[in-house]
């Protein structure tokens, strides 16, 4: 029997995947990109437990809480929309890279952005320009 050389050459090409994929390397922006998503998600975990904390002392939410509590980085920046002891919601920017936020909501408050789709789960996106 004998194989066409090209049949052989084309299954080599869809069997072998190229050199990027064999070494498990993913390219620095995306891994910068990932980087800055899972600091900005950290970040707001530690906002939804320093709000725990200010509603168990003073037995409502608040919009402004110092940014030691939270933010690991002065790029980031938090607005946070409270409604009293009901809930909140805050959406996290940063210069680190345009376009990027990241939100959460806990209660009443409301998602900030459709990606946010459970309360208390930080997620991320890319805003308009």
């Amino acid at each position: 029997m004998f194989i066409d050389y090209r049949i052989v050459a084309l299954a080599c090409l869809v069997i072998v995947p190229p050199a990027s994929a064999q070494s498990g390397q993913v390219s620095a922006p995306d891994t910068a990109h990932a980087n800055l998503v899972a600091g900005m998600k950290q970040d707001l975990g530690r906002l939804l437990k320093a709000q725990d904390a200010y509603l168990e002392r003073y037995r409502t939410y608040t919009a402004v809480l110092p940014r030691a509590d939270f933010a690991t980085r002065p790029e980031r920046q938090v607005v946070i929309t409270a409604h009293a002891d009901k809930g909140y919601s805050a959406t996290m920017t940063t210069t680190e890279e345009a376009g990027l936020a990241c939100g959460l909501f806990v209660g009443v408050g409301q998602a900030p952005s459709p990606v946010v789709t459970g309360a208390r789960q930080p997620a991320c996106w890319r805003s308009a320009r």
